[in-house]
Order: C-alpha cells, then sequence, then structure tokens
C-alpha cells in the first residue's frame, strides 16, 4: 500500500469559470509534465487532477479540495500542495506572498514542512500501484496576516496559483497547477469601516456631512443621493436613491451618473504618488420634468465588485498596497457645468461578529423602507437581509400576548414552569402523578 502525504495548511493566497466561496478556479490547460522545481530532469507522464469542493457557507480563508492521481507505478515519497501568491508593481521587482518554511527544501517554497516516513535514498521506497485514488486537502489563509485580492491595473497586479508537485528523492516534480482568482477576506463592522477610511487616508468631500448622504447644487436645486449605509457584503447589491429639488422648477439638470468606482493606491517609500482609478459600473438618468421634487432610484448589482476592500503593508520598498470603493455622482446641467460628489465605501466579506445576531431596533422609530427595487433572484447572500420589524412590532406583540405560548416555543422545559398557570400538564409529570398514586 502506497504512503501518500497530502501537505495541507499552507498560507498563501490567487480567473476562471467555476466559484468556490471567494475563490474563482481555471485549470492551466496542460499539465506541466517533466519538469522539477529544482531543474533536475525527471519524466512524469502523467499528472493529477485537482477538483474543489463547493460550500454554501462562502468561506473565504480556506480552500478545499481533493487531489487525484491520474498514474500508477511511480516511486516517489509524496504529493505536495501548495499555494503561490505573487505581487508585481511596475518598477519594482516580484514579491512572492508565500514564503519557505525553515524547514522545508529551499526548493519547496511551502509555509508548511511536515516529515516525510520511510527512507529517501531509494527509488523504491514508496511505489504507488493503484491509480485514480483521491485525497482530500485543505489549504488555511492565516487571519493575522491578511493577503490582497486578485487584481490587475496599470500600477501592477496580484496573483495566485495551487501547485501539486511529486517528490521523488531529493526532487520535486511539478504536475499540475491552476489558477485562482482570491476575492479577499474583510470583517467589517461600523467602527472598522472608519478605521479602513482613515488607514487609506480618505476623508470625506464634505466632513459635516453624513458618510451615507452627499449632495451638489445648482442655483436654487439640489441635488442629493443616498445610500443605506457605507459598508457592505459581498453578495449585496448597492443600492441608491436620487433626489433633486428644484422649487423654482427651472429644469436646469440635464443629466445624472452615479459611478461605481475602485482605486488602488501604492505607497512606496512613503510617498503616496501612485493611484489607479476604475470604473465598474455606471447609471445614468435622463430626462427630468420641471417639478419641485424629482426622486429616482437605483442599484449596482453585487457582481460588479471584483473584490473585497483592502490595506495591506510589505516589505521591500512597498509600504503600502490599498483597494478602496466609492460611489459618485456627476451632474450635468443644460448649460454644461458638471457637478460632482461622492461617497466612499467599504466592501467586506463577513461581520465584525460571527454570531448573526437580529438587528437591533431604532429608539428614534422605525427604519426607512429599503431603497430601489430588488426583485431579482440572485445567488445566496452571505448574510442575512437587514430587515426592522419596528413597524408591526407593537401590534404582534399585542395579539401575541392574548395566547400562551406553546412548548416549541420555549427555549427549554426550565422555563415553561412559569407559564404552568397556562400551559397543559408535561408528559413526565403526568407519569410521576401516576407512580405516586400507585
Amino acid at each position: 500500500m502506497a504512503h501518500m502525504h497530502i501537505y495541507g495548511g499552507i498560507h498563501g493566497g490567487g480567473g476562471g469559470n467555476t466559484t468556490f466561496g471567494g475563490f474563482v478556479f481555471a485549470s492551466t490547460g496542460q499539465p506541466v509534465s517533466g519538469k522539477s522545481k529544482d531543474k533536475t530532469s525527471t519524466t512524469v507522464t502523467s499528472p493529477v487532477k485537482i477538483t474543489f469542493k463547493s460550500s454554501r457557507d462562502r468561506k473565504y480563508n480556506e480552500i478545499r479540495g481533493k487531489v487525484q492521481q491520474l498514474f500508477k507505478d511511480k516511486a516517489h515519497h509524496g504529493l505536495i500542495i501548495e499555494l503561490y501568491g505573487t505581487l508585481q508593481l511596475k518598477g519594482h521587482a516580484t514579491l512572492q506572498l508565500t514564503l519557505a518554511s525553515q524547514n522545508a527544501s529551499t526548493s519547496s517554497q511551502s509555509l508548511a514542512s511536515f516529515p516525510l516516513t520511510g527512507p529517501q535514498n531509494s527509488e523504491n521506497s514508496h511505489v504507488t500501484t493503484k491509480a485514480y485514488q483521491k485525497f482530500p486537502f485543505v489549504l488555511n489563509f492565516p487571519e493575522d496576516l491578511p493577503l490582497p485580492p486578485t487584481f490587475s491595473c496599470p500600477l501592477g497586479s496580484v496573483s495566485y496559483k495551487i501547485v501539486v508537485s511529486m517528490r521523488v528523492n531529493q526532487k520535486l516534480v511539478l504536475l499540475e497547477e491552476q489558477e485562482i482568482y482570491y476575492f479577499g477576506e474583510k470583517k467589517i463592522s461600523p467602527s472598522d469601516v472608519s478605521a479602513v477610511l482613515k488607514h487609506l487616508v480618505i476623508a470625506p468631500s464634505h466632513p459635516g456631512e453624513q458618510l451615507t448622504n452627499c449632495s451638489v447644487a445648482h442655483g436654487n436645486a439640489n441635488i442629493s443621493m443616498q445610500l443605506p449605509k457605507r459598508d457592505f457584503l459581498s453578495g449585496e447589491d448597492i443600492l441608491f436613491n436620487i433626489k433633486l429639488s428644484d422649487p423654482d422648477k427651472s429644469g436646469g439638470v440635464k443629466l445624472i451618473r452615479v459611478f461605481l468606482l475602485r482605486s488602488v493606491l501604492v505607497e512606496v517609500r512613503g510617498h503616496r504618488d501612485r493611484k489607479e482609478d476604475a470604473i465598474l459600473d455606471v447609471v445614468t438618468f435622463k430626462r427630468f420634468l420641471k417639478r419641485g421634487e424629482t426622486l429616482r432610484s437605483g442599484k449596482f448589482k453585487w457582481d460588479s465588485i471584483p473584490t473585497a476592500s483592502y490595506a495591506g503593508r510589505f516589505g521591500g520598498g512597498i509600504n503600502l498596497v490599498g483597494i478602496s470603493y466609492r460611489v459618485e455622482i456627476k451632474v450635468t446641467t443644460t448649460t454644461g457645468e458638471i457637478l460632482a460628489n461622492q461617497i466612499e465605501i467599504v466592501v467586506g466579506t463577513r461581520e465584525g461578529s460571527l454570531t448573526p445576531t437580529a438587528p437591533e431596533e431604532s429608539v428614534d422609530g422605525p427604519s426607512a423602507p429599503p431603497l430601489g427595487d430588488d426583485d431579482d433572484n440572485q445567488t445566496p447572500v452571505p448574510s442575512a437581509p437587514r430587515r426592522s420589524f419596528a413597524s408591526w412590532g407593537l401590534v404582534a406583540s399585542s395579539m401575541l400576548s392574548l395566547l400562551p405560548p406553546s412548548y416549541s416555543q420555549l427555549p427549554s422545559r426550565s422555563e415553561s414552569l412559569i407559564s404552568l398557570e397556562t400551559l397543559p400538564p408535561h408528559y413526565d409529570d403526568l407519569v410521576d402523578s401516576d407512580n405516586d398514586d400507585k
């Protein structure tokens, strides 16, 4: 029986057609055969096949899958599964995001080292005689070392790939590799949003205004944009409302465009002089009638956002790499003037609390209704929709108070003791009562 060693728990991070959590996987097409990492010629005629396990939990900090060997009668000491990450910036040397372990071979580039069983000085130490065996693996991302998501722009790029190698004595032979698109992994909370914006040296355009609102003025007309919040989870559409207040009914607004923008910021040796903006989506509103007030609404689909927000520091003269998002409104007047304002937002992958909790009701009254229409069937989002039941909470509670609770509504039987007068007797109580009579 062959002894196969799956090397898991390797830290790293990495387009394709199959989505798994925050990852998209794509095969490189042809497996790399007969090519060892230490440039020693060793021929491998049959590769392996990598399959990934999908998950409805959309976990962004781990990769689960299986490696299926498609060869037999090959002498080797085990399979090594690694996760490679590369940061390439224009004008700088390539930075490897996965570092070699101290105990691993210098040709391994693995972050984890596992001792091999059996001697390594013989070609026939471990011979695989059965083909098509499958070996599961789990690659975990370190939470204390957030890695940048996959991106590509004129400033540079970040790419990831999974590599499967076979160890033959002291040689590492590359069997297969697959690129992965890493969305990123970010925990968000209201306080975390402010910290991210501060870390990226981003300030609101008008500090006196709330970050979920912005406006521009043209004469007596005022055009405002409102977002329901500024922190969004992957899978959530970005809704917005546009309000045009024109008391003079002048009709001076010709066109309103709302942009979803991404900025990649690179700080090199203390100089924040490299920034790249990209338009991800745009919604246009035309034909405004001469009214005192006009309301419009729209949304950006969640799949318009390629990655989560990110801010991380590196060595090699690269002080900071940041990815931020904002929603910008541009108003074109009938005279050709263009007025603009913006709201910065943060995109994350999970809530600050790992345990889902019900939203707190506002002390000022019911929450505002959701912005825009959201009738399209979307893929499941990682968090439950945020809704407030304050509008009907009093009515529901008054009606429920007229009815006694049932056992199914109580967390435990011990708590049912407070309702003994309204509840029927428990089965155990009846049995005990019968025994006492006897």
